[in-house]
């Protein structure tokens, strides 16, 4: 996860100008098996976005937390899976005085 946002934050993507990030967002993109498979042993889930530059490439932001969680809740009740699933979208993830929003929940 470091390096990934080491890259994002290295990769050219003013406004306007995002099809740099857009590739290395794209990239990183994982299935919803991928994305089980990495969350199988935890059974409370918190699904966390930004509302910046993944929300414009439309790989992150409210709208696709809310479909990540729908996504895993039918998935789970499928596998009869017990989680507990929150999501939430901040304003930057890749800036740490922007996370302080989400030690609450």
């Amino acid at each position: 996860m470091k390096q990934l946002l080491k890259t994002l934050t290295e990769t050219f993507g003013p406004s306007g100008y995002e099809d740099e990030v857009r590739k290395v967002i794209a990239k990183e993109i994982k299935s919803l098996a991928d994305i089980k498979e990495m969350i199988k042993d935890f059974r409370k889930i918190f699904i966390v976005s930004c509302g910046e530059c993944v929300s414009v490439c439309l790989t992150g932001g409210q709208k696709q937390v809310e479909l990540l969680s729908s996504a895993l809740r039918i998935s789970g009740r499928n596998d009869k899976e017990k989680r507990v699933l929150k999501g939430k979208t901040i304003s930057r993830q890749c800036e740490p005085k922007f996370l302080e929003q989400i030690k609450k929940d």
